[in-house]
This record gives C-alpha cells, structure tokens and sequence, in this order.
C-alpha cells in the first residue's frame, strides 16, 4: 500500500536531513570510549581526544548509508515463519526493561519475577498479532545475571524472535553465543538471524561508553541491529517536535556509521529507530500516550524511507497505569497512527504506566488492537467480483444477501471477526453477566497459560545455553 499518513512534506524532510548533518558535522557526537574514537578515526572522522567527540561528514554517513539493504529477514527459532523487516510490513511486539507487574489476579502493581517473564513469553508464543516479544527485568534474579536470563526465558517459552537489549561487551558475547547454540552455529545465526539487537542510545549527542561498545561487540558478530534513540521534548531535547526529530535523527545516524564500521565486510543489517517523547507540561513527567508520540513516530518512518532503512519505534502504548479507557483510546492512537505512516516495527504490546509496568491482560487486548490495526492496513480489494454488480442485479430490491454463496465466499476475508470486542445486543451480553473487556482478558490469560505449551527446546541446546550463562557470570 502507499502510505496514507505523511506528516512531512519532502522539503521538511529534506531540512531536517541537512540539520542533523550541521549537528553531526559541526557539534559531533560525545564519545569516552576510546575503542569507539579509533574506529571512527581509522575512518576518516575528526576526532577531538581531549573533549572525546567525534564530528562526522556527509561523505562518510553516504558511504556507510550505501552498504545498508532496505529490507532483511528475522526467522522464528523453530524456522515456521520468517519476518521481512523494512518495505510495507507492520510488526507489533514488545521490548523493555520494566521492573513491575500488573497482577492478573489482584491486580496490585507489584515486583516483576522470572515466572511472570516467562508466563509473559508464553501468552506471547501463543498469541496471533505479538510478532517479537521480550519484556522484563525480574527482580527475584541477581543483576549480573538478569539480561542473559531474560534472552533465556524468552527462548524457552517462545518461538518468536527476541529482541535483546544488554549492556555490556561481554553480555553480548555471551547472548550471541546463546542464539549461535539455538540456531544452530554463529554462521547460521548471522544466515537466519532469531534475533534483533536493540542499541538505546543517550540524548543530547552523548553515547554512553559501556553502550556503544555492547553495540560495537554486537556489530560484530553479525546481529540485526535496532538503534533507538530516546530523545525528550523539553528535557533532553528541544521542546519543538522538528527540533527532537532533528536530534533523533543525528543521533540514529551517528550510530548507524559506528555499527556499520564494527561490522566490517559484512555489516549487520540496521533499523532506524526511535523512542522520541515529550514531557508533560502540567506535571513534567514523561509522556507516551500523547498524540505527539504518534505524530513522532509517523515522522520516524519517513525519515527511515528517506535513507532506505527500514523502521521501528514504541507504539501501541498508553500512559494509563490500568486497564480503562484512557489505555483503549491511547493504545488505538499509538498504534494506527504509526502503522499508517509504514513504521515497520510497533512495540509497547502488554505495557501500562508509559513502559514501567507489564500486564498479561493488556497484552490479550493489545494483541486485539494490533488485529485491528492490520486489518485496516490491509484495505480493500477493488474488481468484478468484489463490486458484485451481478449479485446486485440478481438480488435486486429483495435485500436477501445474507444466504448468497457470494457472502460465504467472501464474509470472513472481507470482515474483521474480534475474539474479546462485544458486538451482541445489550439483552444477550447481560445475560451473560455482562462480562467486561478486562474480566475476559483475565479469563483468556488463565486459559492460554492453562492450554498452551510452546515447542521446547532440544534438550542438548538448553544444556548448553546454561554452561553459556554459567561460563560468562565469571566476568561480570
């Protein structure tokens, strides 16, 4: 489809484009990781050593722009399904690093533990609309521990890619090993990758030492990357949308070089990518449900078009610490908007409170809305059979359509059917006790994690995984 949405105009495009070139030209980006300096210095880009910043050309960001393809492949572990990233595909899933959990029983706001990570990644596997899928930090693990143990509990109870996102050299050395053992070997695992590696990068043009080598580390060993900056309108970046939008762009770009020359001859495949947000002018905490967070994320999937790459940001997200209308009506905006505009990966899938709490019900009601959203993406078909001109000159003023072959044939591939949206009359949904969207989500939960079992593991892979995780503690 052609995108619908373009909040930019190619001249606006076009000056934030030169913009972000002035920053990362005549600004440069600040970097206290000497191994990250000499890699852009052994490329060409002017390197200040006392104040640690590195200014990069035009000439440079074309050359490293020319090496990226516009799309590439992420496989399912088990190899049932590939996802084409880039080009007209949407994807919805999760990623995030939140330390709370939304009870599906009591629903207090309570600690997050490895079980609900894991019983968050089965509702995932078995869930149609979740595409990716890694949320958590439980806190019942000890640190040093927690990343490798969130790639590990993802894998086991889900098929679906990944999203892995450390913070150390030696992190990553130990999470590729992880995914090299579950596909196979490292050259298999850089042939069909089962993962995407998510570099968060820091705002204003500062890139954090310990995560720009992490992502120099997985630059080299061959993992799609996501590099997702974050900047926040009226705190760490301007407050005007075009001026964060500029940022984020530099910063991405600035990234996008570093990660391509750690790759060298074979870089890693790069997503173009953003959290960019804003503050709330009442209160000054961060938003993610307001409509510039969506408006953002349109912007960030053609600033990616511009440069071919392909695209991903937060969405399908609310600032509502429940499940109410505000998380309806939010998590709708920051879904559509940005699908509409071809953001080509959606994250935010089972989140409340912004990214701070997880929540097994919103993740059953956001795997409704991702549904929606795609139906809706995938439009309508337009020809002699669809028109239906006979069916209309045959059927005349009688108005009995419903009983036609041609409703049977096309009923269910022209029309949406919901699994948890109540379209029965009032009488019929009393008498059923007139269930609410959040008690049939509850019982849709205690049902998949009651029914559904995701493809384990091979056993000797699993071993090895462990003697991986156990073998790489020694560094931390």
């Amino acid at each position: 489809m052609g995108w619908s949405l373009k909040p930019l105009s190619s001249g606006e495009i076009k000056a934030i484009h030169e913009a972000s070139l002035t920053l990362l030209e005549e600004v440069g980006i600040k970097i206290p990781s000497e191994k990250a300096l000499r890699l852009l210095e052994g490329a060409g880009a002017s390197i200040d050593p006392e104040e640690k910043v590195a200014r990069i050309s035009e000439g440079l960001l074309d050359e490293y722009l020319r090496k990226m393809p516009r799309e590439f492949e992420v496989y399912y572990r088990d190899g049932s399904k590939r996802l084409r990233i880039g080009g007209d595909a949407i994807y919805f899933g999760s990623v995030g690093r939140m330390v709370r959990m939304r009870d599906p029983e009591t629903g207090e706001i309570r600690r997050l533990t490895l079980r609900d990570v894991e019983e968050l990644a089965r509702l995932a596997d078995a869930l149609e609309h979740v595409d990716f899928f890694t949320v958590g930090e439980p806190l019942d693990v000890p640190l040093e521990l927690r990343g490798l143990q969130l790639i590990y509990a993802t894998l086991r109870n889900s098929v679906k890619p990944p999203i892995v996102e450390l913070f150390t050299a030696w992190e990553v050395r130990a999470g590729f090993e992880m995914l090299s053992a579950v596909a196979g070997d490292p050259e298999e695992l850089r042939r069909r990758p089962i993962g995407i590696y998510i570099s968060v990068l820091n705002s204003p043009l500062y890139f954090d030492p310990k995560i720009i080598e992490a992502l120099i580390e997985a630059s080299k060993c061959g993992l799609p990357i996501w590099a997702e900056s974050g900047p926040i309108a009226g705190a760490n970046s301007p407050i005007t949308l075009a001026g964060t939008l500029t940022l984020n762009n530099a910063e991405v770009l600035g990234a996008l070089v570093i990660s391509t020359l750690a790759g060298g001859d074979e870089p890693p495949p790069f997503i173009y990518g953003t959290w960019a947000r804003s503050i709330d002018l009442r209160s000054g905490d961060i938003s993610l449900g307001n409509p510039e967070f969506s408006l953002l994320k349109a912007c960030t999937a053609q600033m990616a078009r511009f440069y071919g790459l392909p695209s991903g940001g937060g969405g399908i997200i609310t600032d509502s610490k429940t499940i109410d209308e505000q998380s309806g009506y939010e998590k709708l905006h920051t879904a559509l908007i940005p699908a509409l505009a071809g953001l080509n990966l959606i994250s935010g899938m089972g989140l409340l409170a912004a990214d701070a709490i997880a929540s097994p019900e919103q993740l059953i009601i956001d795997d409704e809305v991702a549904a929606l959203t795609k139906r809706i993406l995938k439009g309508l078909e337009v020809d002699e059979e669809r028109i239906a001109l006979e069916e209309m000159r045959e059927v005349r003023w009688r108005g009995d359509f419903l009983g036609r072959r041609h409703t049977l044939r096309y009923g269910r591939e022209e029309h949406w059917v919901p699994r948890l949206s109540d379209r029965s009359r009032p009488e019929a949904w009393e008498r059923r006790g007139a269930p609410s969207l959040n008690y049939k989500a509850g019982e849709e939960v205690r049902r998949l994690l009651r029914e559904h079992q995701p493809k384990p593991l091979p056993g000797d892979v699993e071993e090895e995984i462990k003697r991986i995780m156990k073998s790489y503690l020694r560094e931390a």
